[in-house]
């Protein structure tokens, strides 16, 4: 797929842990503190935004189901 085939009515899902941040190994994500953002993740995500009309970050929190 060539990025001339998107277009702002487009929305873009990408995951948190790992893509956005650095994911924690054994552990999850718990407060804002122990979130690092990925080198470039900030400068990638504005550059999809002018190509996606969308961007929504989601996450698979299976430590809320862990309590």
């Amino acid at each position: 797929m060539k990025l001339s085939q998107i277009n702002k009515d487009w929305t873009l899902f990408l995951d948190r842990d790992g893509v956005i941040n650095v994911k924690k190994e054994n552990d999850y994500v718990k407060n804002w503190k122990e979130f690092v953002f990925h080198d470039k993740s900030i400068s990638a995500i504005a550059k999809l935004t002018k190509i996606f009309g969308r961007i929504i970050i989601v996450t698979n929190q299976k430590g809320i189901g862990k309590g």
